[in-house]
């Protein structure tokens, strides 16, 4: 009887520290949701400076140095919200058709201005490869992402290979570089959440990166294995099961001058991505005015005939989904004006707010070129 006691104590004492750290999580990815829409903004603005006439000579170090540090807030910010997306079976993003190599080539892209402040060259080796497959390209892109910015990161000379193929209905990726290596007692840890090495090589963030990398690979039926040797560098491979695809994957349209000026209003409550959204749709020739919640959103749109709406997800007094709702009942024509979500929760968001009634979907921090496709392709439903 006492034994049994003491097991339903023990069991009961368990699901509560258990549900105070799902709460504890909850909170924590909430508040990293709030960082990181300031945070977009304030990327978007580096980039812009960083390519401005004021960015010259010393001041131009200081906003590197000041867009590299602005990257790594952001990251670790994705890596709590990944986590909790992971948690709820989400953040895999749609299974879609994509080119395999366009994916590697321009994650690797990104990550090369980095490599080469550092004196370190990159390669990227995806010969032979179909032109589409049918997979998880959000989620490949994450894991690849978080691969070559550890390579990089602990690598000091040398350089980072990145090689893809195709084996079978596998799709076979590995990132090696040349850097340090890793203790053999520290191999085992390396994908658990928030472990930090003994040998400290790859010591820093939030511990979460490479866990998320497994969780998501091995929740589409896919492997991730590491090998090193101390002094001589280490591999990641993961291979992730793919579907092929066939026909031509349509042609991306570039920036450059809109096919007619719009009159669009922008539903967005932080003021930074507010300048930010205005300066790229003023590049596009378009006219902005603004809202600062849904609500007003609504109204500007009952005194005023706009082409086109930039719409906030998750905005006070009204959210997005709900001033959608709104403008949708509103009388006349208006009710039909072509709605554009934004939000800072990824593309992995995109199935939801289609599904809600937006157009046309553009995660944040803004890609010019995704918002001026957004824009174009839903501007001639009107």
């Amino acid at each position: 009887m006492l034994a049994r006691t003491a097991i339903a104590a023990s069991t009961g004492a368990l699901e509560q520290v258990q549900a105070e750290a799902a709460a504890m999580r909850r909170r924590l990815r909430a508040a990293a949701h709030e960082i990181r829409t300031p945070l977009t903004g304030a990327a978007t603005i580096v980039d812009i400076l960083a390519v401005s006439e004021l960015a010259s000579g010393p001041t131009r170090d200081y906003v590197l140095l000041l867009k590299d540090a602005v990257a790594q807030i952001i990251a670790v910010t994705n890596d709590i919200l990944d986590l909790g997306r992971l948690e709820a079976d989400l953040g895999l993003g749609t299974r879609e058709a994509f080119s395999p190599a366009d994916l590697v080539a321009a994650t690797a892209g990104l990550a090369e201005p980095r490599a080469r402040a550092k004196g370190l060259t990159l390669a990227v080796v995806a010969g032979g490869l179909p032109e589409r497959v049918i997979g998880h390209p959000v989620m490949v892109r994450r894991a690849l992402e978080n691969l070559i910015d550890n390579a990089v990161k602990h690598t000091v000379q040398g350089g980072i290979t990145v090689t893809a193929a195709l084996d079978g209905g596998r799709m076979l990726v590995s990132v090696a570089d040349t850097g340090a290596g890793i203790e053999p007692e520290d191999l085992p840890l390396l994908f658990e959440p928030y472990a930090q090495l003994a040998g400290g090589v790859r010591a820093g963030g939030t511990g979460l990166g490479l866990a998320l990398v497994r969780s998501a690979i091995e929740r589409v039926g896919g492997t991730v294995e590491v090998e090193s040797a101390v002094g001589r560098g280490t591999v990641f491979r993961f291979a992730v099961p793919v579907d092929p695809a066939h026909g031509v994957l349509p042609a991306v349209k570039a920036t450059g001058s809109a096919r007619r000026p719009l009159s669009i209003l922008v539903a967005e409550d932080n003021p930074v991505n507010r300048i930010v959204t205005g300066a790229i749709l003023g590049e596009f020739g378009h006219r902005v005015s603004f809202s600062a919640d849904g609500r007003s959103a609504v109204d500007a749109l009952q005194r005023h005939d706009y082409d086109l709406v930039l719409m906030d997800i998750e905005m006070p007094h009204l959210d997005g989904p709900s001033a959608l709702a709104a403008i949708r009942a509103l009388p006349g024509a208006r009710a039909g004006t072509p709605v554009v979500a934004l939000s800072a929760r990824g593309a992995e968001a995109r199935d939801e707010a289609l599904g809600q009634g937006f157009d046309a979907y553009v995660a944040k921090p803004i890609d010019p070129a995704a918002l001026f496709a957004a824009i174009e392709e839903s501007s001639r439903k009107d």
